[in-house]
């Protein structure tokens, strides 16, 4: 998503601000327990490697006024069905009462193995409870982790200490025995920050080349997007989880189908996990893809033409070309398993 143009679309209430020595040690603590969750589990899992798709359901449009739509219980049972087919696990990015529920709901019927929940403002006590809510409700029986804001820090939604105050208000609120690792997402160049590479279990990070290097072809564009993965992770010493990067199919006259499809074949033919040579704690994951649906309201908001054209599927549920690129690599992935199970028959 344009993070140059986005506006706010969720009501922001304020919450006090704590220090960051303190952040400092607590994060340290928490990093430690969830080295082993089932989160991170689910992303290094290399005999049934993840397939995570950006979700945002296909008729919900959440600005406020005359524009704001509610999607139907059904309409995200025929969004989900649909992205099942190829991926299993699912990123949102708000909480809403009559909708995220629903969501959860309908992933643990389909089967899906992840859900990372996302809270759009670290200072909306309402996000933060319900989501508190849905991870006490599903942690025995999904896979989950969180991420507490999106890209709120580039557009002065919230601070860093509005992130770590969330950050300790859901830590108290949940279970000591439940470790569910937390997260936020900004922008590539906004990790410039170390406050910002510090907070939290792994880092979120939304690296998009055609904002921060348009004049890249898909080629180049997928290596440049590794590259700046790869480094961050050298540097924070933290896992990362690559949560946005893609290319678009229309807006503009390079922006087709086609050029969005070479993207996502070359992005899909590099290793999708790699753990650092010196600690097999850190390592980075390009398991997710950006985005389920073509959403026309996020151009209208934004008023780039560009941001009607990230998705997998229309907003009918049409697949474009580059959604079968990731099907292929869920084929293939089962292909390799079913032969893997079929070795291991012979032996025995």
């Amino acid at each position: 998503m344009n993070w140059r143009t986005r506006s706010v679309v969720w009501i922001i209430l304020v919450v006090p601000s704590i220090s960051l020595g303190a952040f400092d040690l607590a994060s340290a603590r928490h990093t430690s327990a969830t080295e082993n969750s089932k989160f991170f589990s689910y992303l290094t899992d290399q005999e049934n490697p993840p397939l995570l798709i950006d979700y945002s359901p296909s008729d919900f449009d959440p600005r406020h006024g005359r524009h704001f739509h509610l999607p139907s219980p059904e309409s995200i049972e025929k969004d989900l069905l649909a992205l099942r087919q190829v991926f299993d696990g699912l990123i949102v990015y708000s909480y809403h009462p009559q909708v995220t529920p629903v969501i959860l709901e309908k992933a643990k019927e389909f089967q899906f193995r992840a859900v990372v929940l996302g809270i759009w403002s670290a200072r909306s006590t309402r996000e933060i409870s319900g989501v508190v809510e849905l991870v006490r409700q599903y942690a025995d029986s999904m896979t989950l982790a969180i991420c507490l804001g999106n890209e709120g820090l580039t557009f002065h939604r919230y601070t860093i200490h509005d992130l770590i105050q969330a950050e300790r208000e859901i830590r108290a609120s949940l279970d000591r025995t439940v470790e569910i690792p937390i997260t936020t997402s900004e922008p590539m160049s906004k990790y410039r920050d170390p406050a910002l590479s510090a907070f939290g279990d792994f880092l979120a990070p939304n690296i998009h080349p055609v904002w921060e290097k348009p004049a890249l072809p898909p080629k180049d564009a997928v290596f440049w997007t590794r590259s700046q993965a790869i480094s961050l992770m050298k540097k924070a010493q933290k896992p990362v989880l690559v949560k946005e990067t893609g290319y678009p199919h229309s807006g503009e006259r390079h922006f087709t189908p086609q050029a969005q499809k070479k993207f996502w074949d070359m992005y899909l033919r590099e290793e999708p996990l790699l753990h650092s040579p010196t600690n097999p704690h850190v390592w980075v994951s390009f398991a997710t893809s950006f985005e389920a649906f073509s959403l026309p309201w996020k151009a209208e908001q934004s008023g780039e033409p560009v941001e009607a054209g990230w998705g997998m599927m229309s907003k009918d549920r049409v697949p474009f070309p580059a959604f079968y690129s990731w099907s292929r690599v869920q084929s293939s992935t089962r292909v390799q398993r079913e032969r893997s199970y079929q070795r291991v028959d012979v032996r025995q």
